[in-house]
């Protein structure tokens, strides 16, 4: 009886929660895309992107936001402007004129095979105004929502606006500007940003496909967080609520989970008042999710399902608990006491770079989620090409070595990971001792 009064608590909490009611108004209503049925078509997204860079309330902010994005998201070394624009600050006092937006640019270059035909997704044209020059600026957007680069479209489109050959390292075919009556003639010290926008959920797609490499990959959430909806709470007039009601309704589409065409649930962008409600909605439901999960363990006979519940079970009752915690002996007497798993992985794997093991031959240690380290000059291709916020806290440095190691560690992994050491270097000693920590 108590134990059904305890569920009946928690369920009463749940509907009566503000926070849980913020969270269904704003995931479940229903937005202007949705009743259109257009909410995750590329061409509206970018027939949106179009109407919201021409607004003058905010048209030039929104240019200044997306050059502060390129710096952001880019290898700074890789930009040519970096000399001209050497902090953002400098990028403030200067003034952004003659705005031009355009969709479907045609962009047509020659190849090694035969004439090949583009359309960039938005191509917007301005100047950049400071004290002493004005230079002209193109920005230059390639759309993705639900598909991917095909038929080295970047690559047409980089040829084109550059003016300057390139070749795809990968299928050898190079592209080439074409005759003077269809190129395109940059103006003098004209900057040009290549974006490739698309879902930060294609990250792993994006790797697979063929993008070329002078292009800022940047996702709907960097959109989101810098440059859309920073300028839709800035509108200051009653003349603009037009506007305003547009960009909401944008807004809410972006962060609104959908299916997409694998049947993958996927949301653009998260909003940051709404992480730190899904976080309480998270630690606070985890009993009801438990609940849920025993009922429907208890009403079926498929075996199967019965596993996979039980395994979703033993991993809600293992969040929340202390972390296992290692001794570490090394051969030559350095002890480590009462650390965690990825430290312990972290520094045996430094003692076995300098005693000048072959990478190749650590990297056969690791399991196959945490293989390969990387050196310095990957991680940092890694990271530029990365739209994961989170990308620098998945990676540890070593110490005193060019290489960085993945601590995405979990017990398995780990198990793995002693089970070959024990085998090729037995004088490692690592045992697992009975204190615990708090992470």
């Amino acid at each position: 009886m108590e134990k059904e009064q305890d569920i009946q608590a928690r369920l009463d909490r749940f509907y009566n929660d503000t926070g849980n009611t913020a969270l269904i108004k704003e995931y479940l209503s229903e937005t202007f895309f949705d009743i259109i049925g257009k909410a995750h078509s590329e061409t509206v997204h970018s027939n949106f992107l179009e109407w919201f860079f021409k607004q003058h309330t905010w048209d030039s902010s929104s240019i200044k936001r997306m050059i502060g994005l390129a710096m952001i998201k880019s290898d700074m070394s890789k930009i040519e402007y970096k000399k001209l624009i050497s902090d953002f600050e400098k990028l403030k006092s200067c003034t952004v004129s003659g705005i031009e937006v355009k969709r479907e640019y045609i962009c047509e270059v020659k190849t090694n095979k035969r004439k090949r035909t583009g359309y960039a997704d938005i191509v917007i044209s301005c100047e950049l105004k400071f004290e002493k020059n004005v230079v002209p600026l193109k920005i230059i957007i390639e759309n993705k929502v639900d598909s991917l680069d095909h038929d080295h479209q970047t690559f047409i489109y980089y040829t084109y606006f550059s003016n300057k050959e390139l070749k795809c390292s990968r299928h050898g075919e190079e592209f080439m500007p074409c005759p003077r009556k269809t190129k395109y003639e940059p103006k003098k010290n004209e900057i040009q940003l290549f974006f490739f926008l698309s879902p930060s959920w294609n990250n792993g797609d994006i790797d697979s496909s063929c993008i070329c490499d002078r292009f800022i990959r940047i996702s709907y959430q960097d959109l989101y967080d810098y440059v859309v909806i920073p300028d839709s709470i800035q509108i200051p007039t009653e003349a603009n609520k037009r506007r305003e009601l547009f960009v909401e309704e944008y807004r809410k589409n972006l962060i609104k989970p959908y299916m997409d065409k694998n049947n993958n649930v996927r949301i653009m962008a998260y909003d940051k008042e709404d992480i730190e409600r899904l976080q309480t909605f998270w630690d606070t439901n985890l009993p009801l999710f438990k609940l849920a999960a025993m009922a429907i363990c208890q009403e079926t006979d498929d075996g199967e399902t019965i596993e996979r519940i039980t395994s979703v079970i033993q991993s809600i009752d293992s969040i929340g608990k202390k972390y296992s915690l290692y001794n570490l002996t090394l051969p030559n007497g350095v002890c480590h006491k009462n650390e965690r798993m990825k430290i312990i992985a972290k520094r045996i794997v430094e003692y076995l770079l300098d005693k000048k093991i072959e990478v190749e031959e650590i990297n056969s240690l690791l399991p196959k989620e945490i293989m390969p380290m990387i050196d310095t000059k990957d991680y940092e291709d890694k990271k530029r090409k990365s739209i994961d916020p989170r990308f620098d806290k998945k990676w540890d440095k070593l110490i005193n070595q060019n290489y960085y190691l993945s601590n995405q560690w979990t017990t398995t992994r780990f198990a793995d990971f002693l089970s070959k050491l024990s085998n090729a270097y037995p004088e490692i000693r690592v045992e697992k001792v009975s204190s615990l920590s708090e992470d």
